[in-house]
């Protein structure tokens, strides 16, 4: 055979060379060309040509862009060919090492849990906005049993199906970037496609009563024989400082600077196990210690002491192996305390957070103060979350200060 001659491949198909190395074209029963170029990712009974369209521009184009990525030492995949799951891990490869480690954590999860086995052999072009929408109510109706049997029937919230969501947008967009698909079908994903909306309602106020209560409820729990352990320090540093759980499991002694009574959030403690920064720039902060704090801290730094655990990098709050808490743990823990206390069984350990935003807004600390205290990055985050608690502050000492100076007169 010339070079002008028919070459047959592996499928059946056959295609006619042109002038150009790697560049194909095949004559469709209506007589039109049809140009493909040649790509590395061969298998069995598969052609090695993939289709690029009606000219030979195209062809060249898509030649040149798969050569580039070669090149940079870039995986490369058969567009037409392509299923998710491919297409799923090439971004993950990708994204992963860009990612702190608990969002890494988190979209590996979602991968391995719900989109993978859900859509692994579909091709790439098959993940839909209509299979995305029947995730969705899969996941609202019956949670991780849609994807698992052997998983309990249990419905997730809104915030977590919307937060496993992500990777699978993520991965179809990165399909549309990468020419694997003609365009991003969820880019344009209309409401009813979307997870359902939770009713937003204010974080809870917490009383001055309601956190005696919590922190009387864990010194009656720490003294009962069985108990195996005292939360009343962690929870006391919680309320009176507003830190995350994880920035709670990751201090060390070195953070806690008793002649400034002031602490500092270097890191944080992920539920990957492996210590991380904070959230943000603004994550990294200083945050004073009332009184009552520093008479907590000083007994714990003593119980550590005895036990050769108050050197510098070791943690303020651990297992008495001196092993850093699970996060799981410390949830259980304070969902005992709060039960026992009598408080609402809707209170998370995040609600420590809002008790310390309570305290703030009672004794009259402006919210400025308070969004730099609680490492917020700006503090429009923090006027959207309590702006509750202080602007019914700002109008009833208004309303006050009015009716005495009407009274007076």
């Amino acid at each position: 055979m010339t070079d002008s001659s028919i070459a047959a491949t592996k499928g059946g198909d056959h295609h006619h060379r042109t002038g150009h190395r790697g560049i194909t074209y095949r004559v469709t029963n209506e007589g039109r060309q049809y140009y493909c170029y040649e790509h590395s990712l061969r298998r069995q009974n598969r052609s090695p040509y993939v289709p690029a369209g009606r000219s030979l521009q195209s062809a060249l184009l898509k030649q040149a862009e798969l050569r580039q990525r070669k090149g940079r030492g870039e995986k490369t995949i058969v567009a037409s060919k392509a299923s998710f799951s491919e297409v799923a891990e090439l971004w993950y490869s990708q994204k992963a090492d860009r990612l702190a480690a608990s969002s890494s954590g988190a979209y590996r999860f979602a991968l391995d849990r719900i989109h993978l086995p859900r859509f692994n052999s579909w091709k790439i072009a098959a993940v839909d906005a209509d299979a995305y929408a029947k995730l969705v109510r899969d996941l609202e109706r019956e949670g991780l049993h849609a994807i698992d049997p052997t998983q309990p029937k249990r419905p997730l919230s809104p915030a977590t199906i919307q937060r496993y969501m992500v990777p699978l947008r993520q991965v179809v967009a990165f399909a549309a970037r990468r020419g694997l698909i003609g365009h991003d079908p969820l880019k344009n994903l209309t409401r009813d496609d979307r997870p359902r909306q939770a009713d937003s309602e204010p974080p809870h106020e917490w009383t001055d009563q309601e956190i005696t209560a919590l922190i009387t409820a864990a010194e009656q729990l720490a003294a009962q024989p069985e108990a195996r352990a005292s939360y009343v320090p962690l929870l006391t540093v919680a309320v009176f400082t507003g830190l995350r759980q994880s920035e709670l499991l990751g201090l060390q002694w070195s953070d806690i600077d008793f002649e400034q009574r002031v602490l500092t959030v270097e890191r944080q403690w992920l539920r990957c196990r492996e210590f991380g920064p904070p959230k943000s720039a603004a994550g990294r902060r200083r945050v004073p210690l009332a009184d009552n704090v520093i008479a907590v801290l000083r007994q714990q730094k003593a119980e550590a002491f005895a036990a050769g655990r108050a050197k510098s990098d070791d943690l303020v709050f651990c297992s008495r192996r001196g092993t850093a808490l699970s996060h799981r743990n410390v949830v259980r823990a304070f969902e005992r305390v709060r039960d026992h206390a009598g408080l609402d069984a809707t209170l998370s350990f995040h609600s420590t957070r809002h008790a310390f935003a309570s305290l703030c807004a009672h004794r009259g600390i402006d919210i400025g103060t308070l969004s730099t205290f609680m490492g917020h990055r700006d503090v429009s985050v923090t006027l959207r979350v309590y702006t509750h608690l202080f602007n019914r502050q700002r109008v009833e000492d208004t309303f006050r200060a009015l009716m005495s100076a009407d009274a007076k007169a």
